[in-house]
């Protein structure tokens, strides 16, 4: 584990500017482009709603999870076909 050490303000101000930049890269900018692609496909094209940032961000979240879930599925849904109990009965009752 590599520990980096903030000297003075400037490192200070260097160190909270990188935070803003990788939450912009990668909250903001998706998000925005999640706006974008939304309101120009469905918004004018199809004449439905507009959606705002906020909007696009739950949008892009939405997308990055059901990317995961279709892309690398951890939950898997098993199918058994139970025994009637009733047909027990029946084939040892006649």
């Amino acid at each position: 584990m590599q520990i980096y050490q903030i000297k003075g303000f400037k490192g200070l101000l260097a160190f909270i500017l990188a935070v803003v930049g990788v939450a912009i890269l990668s909250v903001l900018l998706p998000s925005f482009i999640a706006q974008v692609f939304w309101n120009a496909i469905v918004f004018e094209g199809l004449g439905g709603p507009e959606i705002g940032l906020l909007q696009g961000a739950l949008l892009w979240s939405a997308s990055l999870i059901l990317f995961k879930l279709v892309a690398n599925p951890q939950i898997s849904f098993q199918f058994k076909k139970m025994k009637d109990p009733n047909d027990r009965d029946q084939h040892h009752g006649s």
